[in-house]
């Protein structure tokens, strides 16, 4: 897949994206809002909460008294020369139970401080827009099509190879099932958009309805 070429001059025009009927607009930074600065640290805080709570505690060691074997004494206490042993799954035997490994209990979640969730959002959109990142692309939502091949056709000229976020309005199944096997696009609808989702997009297009829902959002 090539790099994204959008059709629209530095002016910010409006053009026309050949036969597709799609038309792009790339997305100054008050688009979404008053300009503002925030706290470098603040953010960091915040990827570091969102990517912990992501986390699930898949990982599970068992204890002594989870491993299958038998709890019989190997051998008798005394008189046979060699070290007293209780049970095989001693975890000083191989195959017995784990001491202190991990377990499926293990609680990942950190507090995200709300009065940062919509300022860091626009404040990355902001800086995604200042670098020319976030087009506006018209009559997307119309798309009826959910072969991909016939999608991705359309949408080659304004997709990045190394990562596309696609912000939808709520009614857009037929985008998201023409692109659910695509591992470069993202599709994601503007209720639903995460501060994450934001700085890991190499680039952003917004569909009409997805942006006046972002844009009440960010208020």
């Amino acid at each position: 897949m090539n790099k994204v070429v959008t059709p629209i001059d530095k002016a910010g025009k409006k053009d026309s994206s050949g036969d597709s009927g799609l038309s792009t607009t790339k997305l100054t930074s008050d688009a979404f809002g008053a300009v503002q600065t925030t706290n470098l640290k603040s953010l960091s805080e915040m990827a570091i909460s969102r990517r912990s709570n992501q986390h699930r505690p898949t990982a599970s060691s068992k204890t002594r008294g989870q491993v299958a074997g038998s709890t019989r004494k190997p051998w008798r206490q005394k008189g046979t020369g060699r070290a007293r042993v209780g049970t095989k799954r001693t975890p000083l035997w191989r195959g017995g139970g784990i001491i202190f490994g991990p377990t499926s209990n293990r609680n990942y979640q950190k507090k995200i401080n709300r009065a940062l969730i919509v300022p860091s959002l626009r404040w990355t959109l902001q800086q995604k827009a200042t670098d020319e990142k976030v087009v506006s692309i018209s009559n997307l939502d119309a798309i009826s099509s959910t072969k991909t091949k016939m999608v991705l056709a359309m949408l080659s000229p304004h997709l990045h190879h190394r990562g596309t976020l696609i912000i939808t309005g709520p009614k857009a199944d037929n985008l998201k099932r023409a692109l659910a096997n695509v591992s470069f696009v993202n599709v994601k609808a503007a209720n639903q958009i995460s501060f994450l989702d934001i700085v890991n997009a190499r680039h952003i297009l917004i569909t009409d309805s997805g942006l006046n829902i972002l844009q009440e959002k960010l208020k």
